[in-house]
């Protein structure tokens, strides 16, 4: 083994130049660009861009498999209320849901049906970027809505649906153990108001495209520092 005595002095680190030192910013840039921040950002972004995008949210009779829309609202990305209609299921309210958003049976008794409302509802999402949040679930209980009056409803597998949900926790990180965040908790992390009453349909799309605004917002300067 040598002696420190015979070890050789590394040479003293070279000073970075101008050249080196932009572009090691421009690649930590496009390292952040291509992050789950920067595409999520970017996602959000495009879809504000895309001026016919709509946003779409439903209450419902509770969780499970064969719970059903009871009222669903959808707006464009002004907040504009393009449809908000309550719709009268085949099986009862959940007292849990029941609570959340305040709707009984009682209060659907004059309400149109799923097949009322369906081709409306279809004419209206069908070509068009439709912003969700927690995506997966509002599709499926359109779809177990439409299956309990016996409307296979293929449409709504069809339609250019993006999650809100995982871009929200693309841009502000996850605050639960599914790694996914609410939407009440992205209001916070966006700083935006919450659009008309919370747990209605019409009023959670509206906040929802509130938040996608937010988001969007995060992407034009991560653009600018690139180039």
């Amino acid at each position: 083994m040598s002696s420190i005595a015979e070890c050789v002095p590394m040479r003293p680190k070279e000073a970075r130049t101008d050249k080196q030192v932009a572009a090691g910013k421009k690649l930590g840039q496009r390292a952040l660009l291509n992050s789950l921040f920067g595409q999520s950002a970017a996602r959000a972004y495009h879809l504000l861009m895309a001026v016919d995008t709509l946003f779409l949210d439903t209450e419902t009779t509770g969780l499970g498999g064969n719970a059903e829309a009871i009222e669903i609202g959808v707006t464009d990305a002004a907040g504009t209320i393009l449809m908000d209609v309550r719709i009268r299921p085949t099986c009862p309210i959940d007292d849990g849901a029941a609570a959340v958003h305040g709707i009984t049976l009682e209060q659907l008794t004059g309400a149109p049906n799923w097949p009322a409302v369906a081709d409306e509802l279809r004419e209206l999402l069908t070509g068009r970027p439709v912003v969700i949040f927690n995506a997966g679930y509002d599709t499926c209980i359109l779809q177990q809505t439409a299956r309990a009056h016996g409307d296979a409803a293929e449409w709504i597998a069809e339609l250019d649906i993006t999650c809100a949900m995982k871009l929200a926790a693309g841009c502000y990180g996850a605050t639960n153990r599914h790694g996914t965040i609410s939407l009440a908790n992205s209001v916070i992390a966006a700083k935006v108001e919450w659009a008309g009453k919370a747990h209605s349909a019409a009023g959670d799309a509206a906040t929802t495209a509130n938040v996608v605004r937010a988001m969007a917002d995060l992407f034009p300067p991560l653009l600018a520092r690139e180039l």
